[in-house]
């Protein structure tokens, strides 16, 4: 018995095999979106809390160096006040760096392409 396959066919079923594994796909990806979600909120919100601690601890010698400069304006203290300003930069540039790391790194992509299909007949 032989079947013959024409171009039309052929191409509804691969339209239709293409949707089902998009669609199978897209569900899985969902399922790992939420599941992955919390662990990476987790992450986040400790980067946010460590890197809070720190900057609080700059901000705060920095104020006192702040004083210090008002009262006793040497170069030592400016020099001291500019290396905690630029810590502090640093420090803000720093945590904004991992947190988007983080979330990008949370972020589930899925891109499915049909590479190949063998139309065996016997």
């Amino acid at each position: 018995f032989e079947q013959r396959w024409d171009n039309h066919r052929l191409n509804d079923i691969v339209r239709n095999a293409t949707e089902v594994v998009e669609q199978r796909a897209m569900q899985r990806a969902e399922e790992l979106k939420e599941n992955l979600h919390s662990i990476f909120k987790k992450e986040e919100y400790k980067l946010e809390i460590s890197y809070g601690k720190k900057i609080r601890q700059l901000e705060e010698k920095r104020d006192r160096l702040q004083l210090k400069c008002r009262l006793e304006p040497t170069s030592t203290n400016r020099a001291q006040l500019t290396r905690i300003e630029n810590d502090l930069l640093k420090s803000r540039q720093e945590r904004e760096m991992r947190i988007y790391k983080v979330r990008r790194e949370g972020r589930v992509n899925v891109e499915l392409e049909l590479l190949q299909m063998y139309l065996i007949g016997g």
